[in-house]
């Protein structure tokens, strides 16, 4: 099982900064607030993005 763990973590390392940037890039925001979410702070635009982008 650990050999499991040690490629889900070296894959996660992999594909955070891609993940990350997907919701904190200047685009995603903007994006956000022409949907209307809150952007003066991250958090709400980003649970909006986690949640699909309803509102």
């Amino acid at each position: 099982m650990t050999e499991y763990r040690a490629l889900a973590r070296r894959t996660w390392h992999q594909l955070e900064p891609i993940h990350a940037s997907l919701y904190f890039a200047p685009q995603a925001f903007e994006g956000a607030g022409a949907l209307g979410y809150d952007v003066a702070s991250r958090r709400p635009s980003y649970f909006a993005w986690r949640n699909g982008w309803r509102s």
